[in-house]
């Protein structure tokens, strides 16, 4: 009976140190997939003023991840896999005075990466989103879905291209009438 006692005390004890973690740090999770490829050995960098904070985090098969942060700072997280296109976002846990700093509901970030094709590339090179308290809601926001706003980025970059092959293509014909 003792030994039930000590397990049941255990466990309690667990749960209110896991909730307490919960409370004074806020989470991101989420699921990340890999066009056209599983998603272990992919990695999460999280970083804080210009230097790495906390960890890496490698990731197995499922994709899945749980990032803490620390409230009070501005974090630029990089997901990356070798032969993908680096994804970086922005994650400030900065709060107004009068915000407590707990209790917000964990953040889904659930995006794809997809394999460079040397045109977009340089859309990637800052942050494509921004995760931050807002003050109307109440709560954790950013505006679009990842998804949607990688293939934006990618439509709208393809376009420009097309129209940069384009007008190359036109000045080459008509290079001798335009020479006057």
């Amino acid at each position: 009976m003792k030994k039930i006692r000590y397990i049941l005390g255990l466990i309690i004890c667990l749960i209110g140190v896991v909730n307490l973690r919960a409370q004074d740090e806020f989470m991101i999770y989420g699921t990340l997939r890999i066009q056209g490829d599983r998603s272990d050995s992919t990695i999460i960098k999280v970083e804080s003023d210009k230097r790495q904070f906390g960890r890496t985090i490698v990731l197995d098969n499922t994709g899945e991840f749980k990032i803490w942060l620390p409230y009070s700072k501005s974090y630029i997280i990089t997901f990356s896999k070798k032969g993908y296109q680096t994804v970086p976002i922005s994650v400030s846990t900065i709060l107004p005075e009068n915000v407590k700093k707990c209790c917000f509901t964990p953040f889904d970030v659930s995006f794809h990466l997809f394999k460079p094709d040397g045109i977009h590339d340089s859309l990637f090179n800052k942050p494509i989103v921004t995760i931050r308290y807002e003050q109307t809601l109440k709560s954790y926001f950013y505006s679009l879905d990842m998804d949607y706003y990688i293939q934006k980025m990618y439509i709208k970059a393809e376009m420009e291209h097309n129209t940069k092959v384009k007008d190359i293509a036109y000045m080459a014909k008509h290079k001798d009438s335009l020479a006057l």
